[in-house]
């Protein structure tokens, strides 16, 4: 379970981060060392997560400042 002070965006833009490098080895893309910071396949991870909770911000402003004790 994630620390106090933790909020849910940051757990699920880490969801959408891993689902996205899942979707990724699907399409074959992932190799032995894929996942090393700065490569291209963690970037593309990384910014395809930043861009879905922009969107998801938009329509849902709260879930920034939610907390685990609200």
């Amino acid at each position: 379970f994630p620390s106090h002070d933790t909020i849910p965006s940051d757990v699920s833009r880490s969801c959408i981060h891993e689902l996205y490098h899942h979707f990724q080895n699907e399409k074959g893309q992932l190799g032995e060392n894929s996942g090393e910071d700065g490569d291209r396949w963690e970037n593309e991870a990384n910014s395809f997560a930043g861009k879905k909770m922009r969107q998801i911000g938009r329509d849902n402003p709260q879930i920034f400042s939610m907390t685990y004790d609200n």
